[in-house]
């Protein structure tokens, strides 16, 4: 399983073909309409479709399909298409301005469906056909993967509204296992803090390639996770990575369970990194002699963790394993039920240790800031550096979309190096996202990660290439000279007037890039002569750079003022 930290990153020193910026023109996308009263085929607005699967009988790829004010039956969507996972989605969205939208239920079994501002009482399924549907901003009570491939559950509210009912299932179904799960940013079971033994936030039964990251997990009756091979599913890679995971107690409420988290050791690839559990992580009984061997649990914060010979760098309040463990007892902001904010407060054991396996980016989108998220953290919130221009800069990129982390430079992450998946996803945002091509992926790049789709589409351009082993190295940081090449590059790789640096020879790969970059003032040398051209880039220049870069070359996202 290839290792993912959330941090953002950039292009290869060897690019060797122009960027291409503008893609060929698409068909443009169509809008159709549903509505309680609906019932014919036109889907328009005048005279909509009554149901979801009607609305399929018109929308192509790329289209929206507006569903009006009003409470849904079931919506069952498993009809013959002329489109694969290929194809750019549909996406199902409430009506703006018409009210909410209740569903009692969604399973599809169609692929390239997104699924946005839904309420639904019932459980949505992405069964076997639905590969690459998303479920993005929807309030569920009960969400299951079952067989469906390149899936994505971000920024949902996933909570039963009775006990007893697990709130996620991801498993196989009829041997057909899911490969490619992204669970990110969703709140999982705030209210499930009693019910029967099988309620549990999160189940993990079958399925390959699965991330979990970024998720808050309220104390559910049984587990917040489990993860074992089950109900005719077998469990392959699994990467659970800074996440809020709580614990419900026995004896002091009322729940079931005995550990915030359970896996079963079967010799498959589990890694937990950077995770803040109140409450500990257990071995289950269906675990197999030397499985413990592939579970690796760096840099989280836990009462107690399974020793493995990957079990280093966290916090435990109890019997510690690796040589980097630390013994002590986090002090939480506020470990209430009813809050589940597992940043470490001020002053606890932890703050300011240092790992390997530090990422730059956290729950609550702080970039590098000690005292967030997990054991290992470090801060890199100081404002010492942040000019006038820098900050400007900065909250111009929040404020177009370009990055999630501000306004402020130390949210930002402003002294953080920057990384070949930040810097190629910045690009991509500020030429107004384009759809994610469906190029080959490098074989450290998974499906629906958030820079799987910037990576794909430099690819497609040609503007980025892999390297011979057939990786991408994403958490790999840019040097200055790179990133003058690649905005070099995008800009149309223009001519410029020699320029006399000290450190830069005629010879180099970026010579014309820091030439054009140094005379239009994209990029400045230092006074002493020197541009650095191998010195990693910090974050806080990378916004900078954008931001004149806007004023060389038109940029969806517009000017940075």
């Amino acid at each position: 399983m290839h290792r993912r930290a959330l941090a953002i990153i950039a292009i290869l020193a060897s690019l060797a073909v122009s960027l291409v910026v503008a893609a060929s023109p698409a068909a443009a996308a169509s809008t159709w309409y549903v509505s309680t009263t609906g019932s014919g085929t036109a889907c328009t607005s005048s005279s909509p479709c009554g149901s979801f699967e009607a609305a399929l009988g018109k929308a192509k790829p790329g289209d929206t399909v507006r569903v009006k004010a009003g409470s849904y039956g079931l919506q069952e969507i498993d009809r013959s298409v002329s489109w694969n996972a290929a194809s750019a989605n549909i996406t199902f969205r409430p009506h703006s301005g018409s009210g909410t939208v209740t569903v009692g239920g969604i399973r599809s079994h169609v692929p390239s469906l997104t699924f946005t501002g839904f309420i639904d009482t019932g459980v949505m399924y992405f069964h076997p056909g639905a590969d690459d549907n998303h479920a993005v901003g929807n309030t569920i009570d009960q969400a299951y993967v079952t067989g469906a491939d390149d899936t994505l559950w971000q920024d949902n509210l996933i909570d039963p509204a009775t006990n007893g009912p697990d709130a996620m299932q991801v498993k196989g179904l009829d041997g057909d296992n899911p490969v490619g799960v992204t669970i990110i940013g969703n709140v999982l079971g705030p209210q499930l803090l009693e019910g029967d033994s099988h309620t549990d936030c999160l189940q993990i039964l079958g399925g390959d390639d699965i991330y979990v990251a970024r998720n808050i997990f309220f104390p559910c009756a049984d587990k917040s996770i489990q993860i074992r091979s089950g109900a005719g599913g077998t469990v392959g890679s699994v990467l659970i990575e800074s996440n809020f995971i709580s614990e419900c107690a026995p004896r002091t409420t009322l729940c079931n369970g005995y550990h915030a988290v359970t896996v079963s050791a079967e010799g498959n690839d589990i890694r937990f990194v950077h995770n803040s559990i109140n409450g500990s992580v257990g071995l289950s009984s269906g675990s197999v002699s030397g499985g413990e061997d592939d579970l690796h649990f760096y840099g989280n914060i836990a009462a107690e963790i399974p020793c493995t010979p990957h079990t280093d760098w966290n916090l435990i309040d109890g019997k510690t394993c690796g040589s980097n463990d630390i013994n002590g007892r986090p002090n939480w902001v506020d470990p209430a039920s009813t809050v589940q904010d597992l940043h470490l407060a001020t002053g606890s054991k932890g703050i300011g240790v240092g790992s390997p396996h530090v990422p730059s980016i956290d729950i609550d989108g702080q970039a590098g800031c000690s005292g967030d998220l997990g054991a290992d953290q470090t801060c890199g919130s100081s404002s010492s550096g942040v000019s006038k221009e820098m900050s400007e800069a900065i909250a111009w990129l929040h404020e177009v979309g370009i990055t999630t982390e501000g306004p402020g430079a130390g949210a930002f992450g402003h002294l953080d190096t920057n990384t070949r998946a930040h810097t190629v996803t910045f690009l991509w945002r500020a030429y107004g996202r384009p759809a994610e091509p469906r190029a080959a992926r490098p074989s450290d790049v998974i499906a629906n990660q958030w820079y799987t789709p910037p990576v794909r589409w430099t690819i497609a351009t040609g503007a980025v290439t892999g390297y011979p082993d057939g990786t991408f190295r994403p958490h790999d940081a840019i040097s200055r000279g790179d990133f003058a090449l690649i905005l070099w590059r995008a800009a149309g790789s223009p001519s410029a007037p020699n320029v006399s640096l000290t450190d830069v020879s005629t010879n180099a790969y970026y010579y014309e890039a820091i030439r054009w970059a140094n005379d239009v003032g994209v990029m400045n040398g230092f006074a002493d002569g020197t541009f650095r051209p191998d010195d990693p880039i910090i974050r806080g220049h990378v916004a900078l750079m954008l931001c004149r870069f806007s004023d060389e070359v038109s940029l969806p996202v517009g000017r940075c003022a």
